[in-house]
């Protein structure tokens, strides 16, 4: 079959193929003839429901089809065997504290999600506290590492909390990170942790909750 198309379609179509919309004027075709199936099958259905819709209202005007009131009975008594608490559903209305019931359980809903908004930023903040104490008292001096410094990094703000040390270790020059932690929705990730004695254990005598501890990489001892 032979198509012959106006020349602002034509235009058109060659224009999307040079988009990289369309890989060929067959495929463009094929789309568009897919959108007019779809739209005359939508039109149809639209007719049909028209139709129907004009059939049920000239039923009521002349007396005929179900009363309204004999449906919303009907389904007002299913939904009730389904569901028990819609049998009470609306027995307050005309409680003279209604009001008051309605007052009384915002103010509870109000102050439980308060409550837990507190509960998660002191929780929050009593972590970092713990943890940026902790890494200052692993940073103090230590016999053992007389020419290695070692420095806290503490960033509150993007819940990162490092150990740096630097230094020289017999001939060699050290510059690593002994120990890592993130601070993330109360939970702390630690990434790093190459103390001898273990830093992990430290915040857990401190004070953490192990459970909000998670780490999965090995243990290198720096000694």
């Amino acid at each position: 079959m032979n198509l012959t198309l106006k020349p602002e379609l034509t235009e058109f179509i060659q224009q999307e193929i040079l988009t990289g919309k369309y890989a060929s004027l067959e495929e463009a075709i094929e789309v568009a003839l897919n959108l007019l199936k779809s739209k005359s099958a939508t039109d149809r259905l639209a007719t049909e429901l028209r139709e129907k819709i004009d059939s049920a209202a000239a039923q009521l005007d002349s007396g005929e089809g179900l009363n309204p009131k004999d449906v919303l009975a009907g389904l007002r008594a299913k939904l009730r065997t389904d569901n028990p608490w819609l049998a009470v559903a609306g027995s307050l209305v005309d409680d003279p504290f209604f009001d008051d019931y309605l007052a009384e359980i915002d103010r509870y809903r109000t102050e439980n999600a308060r409550a837990r908004g507190s509960n998660s930023m002191d929780n929050s903040l009593s972590y970092a506290d713990i943890i940026e104490n902790t890494l200052k008292e692993a940073t103090k001096d230590r016999p053992r590492l007389q020419s290695i410094r070692l420095y806290p990094v503490c960033d509150r703000d993007s819940g990162n909390f490092l150990i740096l040390a630097t230094g020289w270790d017999k001939k060699a020059w050290i510059n690593t990170i002994l120990f890592h932690a993130r601070l993330v929705d109360e939970k702390i990730a630690i990434e790093e942790d190459n103390f001898e004695e273990g830093l992990t254990s430290m915040l857990i005598e401190a004070g953490i909750d192990a459970k909000n501890i998670h780490t999965s990489m090995p243990q290198l001892s720096i000694t």
